[in-house]
């Protein structure tokens, strides 16, 4: 009897040091990778232990830590998480997305032709209908955003990571007009503008619960919050604008934004935020280009590296 335990139990040893040898990330290497992904793009990329919350790689630390741009759709996690909190939403009601949203004496165009049709929250999130933001959005006040918007770190610095210049504490301003503060609901306004490394953080809270290493207490949503906007960052991975998660065979969520570039207006930025794997995540990744599409140009690099993480 001795003997044989003792062999299940070499065996058990030999079959689990290759899987831990195989799941350690090497920094340098990753970092290596993750150059060779952003290429000659403008822009930065981070990656996150969701296990420590400490990152392990981030590229271009000052664009990093001080980049200030709009966030776009991925800003729209921010205001579902506000809706969900004072309770002015039923995430399962749906709504009708014709494409474009009429409110005061202006017009709001939704990101799809012909619309999004009936959508709830989740799906809401994982198509990145702004339709349903700039509708739903009028619930809440700007205090309620802005307050929303400060527990996920927005409009404050970040401990430093190594970067040359100071981080910057982005900029969490919500306009008083409606008609200006519905843009600023889907995170492409003047009044609101954050780092990529802001982003990172708000990625771990909305995984983990818990922010980045350094960036104070924990916040305090409730659980049920952070696991509706999961599940809205899952569906994304699965069928919206972050597919390409599931297209290549990886267990993920994430959640795209394409703002407009204040410095050069007929252009775009391209975010893309997210973890895996879906359930129990281990890893989470950021990437922002300063010209580009979230679902055309960053998703594609952040799923190449993900590829290297599972």
């Amino acid at each position: 009897m001795k003997y044989i335990k003792s062999t299940i139990l070499i065996l058990l040893i030999l079959l689990v040091i290759p899987v831990s040898a195989k799941n350690k990330i090497d920094p340098d290497r990753l970092k290596s990778k993750c150059e060779s992904i952003l290429g000659d793009n403008q822009g930065t990329i981070i990656v996150i232990d969701l296990k420590s919350c400490r990152p392990i790689v981030v590229l271009n630390p000052t664009i990093a830590c001080s980049r200030e741009s709009r966030p776009g759709s991925v800003f729209k996690l921010v205001t579902a998480a506000a809706l969900l909190e004072k309770g002015k939403i039923d995430p399962h009601e749906k709504m009708n997305c014709k494409n474009n949203f009429r409110f005061m004496d202006k017009k709001y165009i939704c990101s799809k032709t012909g619309g999004h049709g009936k959508v709830n929250l989740f799906e809401a999130i994982a198509k990145s209908c702004s339709v349903y933001f700039y509708e739903k959005s009028l619930r809440i006040s700007e205090s309620d955003l802005k307050n929303t918007a400060e527990k996920f770190g927005f409009g404050r610095s970040m401990p430093s990571v190594s970067a040359p210049s100071k981080p910057s504490p982005g900029k969490c301003t919500p306009p008083s007009d409606p008609r200006l503060f519905i843009e600023f609901a889907v995170g492409d306004e003047k009044g609101i503008k954050i780092t990529p490394y802001q982003s990172a953080n708000m990625l771990c809270i909305i995984a983990t619960g818990k922010p980045l290493e350094k960036y104070g207490d924990d916040p305090e949503f409730r659980w049920n919050t952070l696991k509706i906007l999961r599940k809205g960052m899952e569906m994304s991975a699965k069928t919206g604008t972050c597919k390409l998660i599931s297209k290549s065979g990886i267990d993920g969520a994430g959640k795209t934004g394409t703002p407009t570039n204040e410095r050069i207006p007929d252009k775009t930025h391209g975010w893309f935020i997210g973890y895996m794997p879906a359930k129990n995540p281990r890893y989470g990744v950021v990437v922002f280009l300063e010209d580009g599409n979230g679902s055309a140009h960053a998703v594609p690099r952040g799923v190449e590296v993900m590829k290297i993480l599972r």
